[in-house]
C-alpha cells in the first residue's frame, strides 16, 4: 500500500501528504512500508518487473496496478509506462541512507 501511494504521488495522481500519512500509519502499526522491509533478498527493478508481469491483473501485455487518487480512492489502471514503473522501483529498492554517515 505504501508503494502504491508513493507511486500515485510521484505520478501526480494523489497528494504526497496522503502518501506520507499512510506510510506513517502503517509504520506505527508495525507493518512494512518498503520493499527492503519485506524480504532479506535485495531485489532489482528488473526482477520485480518480471514478477509483476506474471500478475493475474495483466491484460494485453499491460500490467494492472492499483493506484490511488487519495485516501479511500483506489482504482486499477494499465496506463503506467513500464519505464516510469522501472524508475520508481529503482528508487524503491535503494537501501535507506543513514543520517550522519559518510563514505
Amino acid at each position: 500500500m505504501s508503494l502504491a501511494f508513493a507511486l500515485s504521488a510521484e505520478l501526480g495522481l494523489a497528494p504526497a501528504a496522503d502518501a506520507a500519512r499512510l506510510t506513517r500509519h502503517l509504520a506505527a502499526m508495525g507493518l512494512p512500508t518498503t520493499i527492503n522491509e519485506i524480504s532479506w533478498h535485495r531485489f532489482t527493478p528488473e526482477i520485480l518487473m518480471t514478477h509483476m508481469m506474471q500478475d493475474k491483473k495483466k491484460a494485453g501485455g499491460k500490467l494492472g496496478l492499483v493506484l490511488v487518487r487519495g485516501i479511500g480512492q483506489a482504482f486499477v489502471t494499465r496506463d503506467v509506462e513500464p519505464a516510469a514503473l522501472r524508475d520508481f522501483l529503482a528508487k524503491a529498492v535503494q537501501p535507506p541512507v543513514s543520517a550522519g554517515k559518510g563514505p
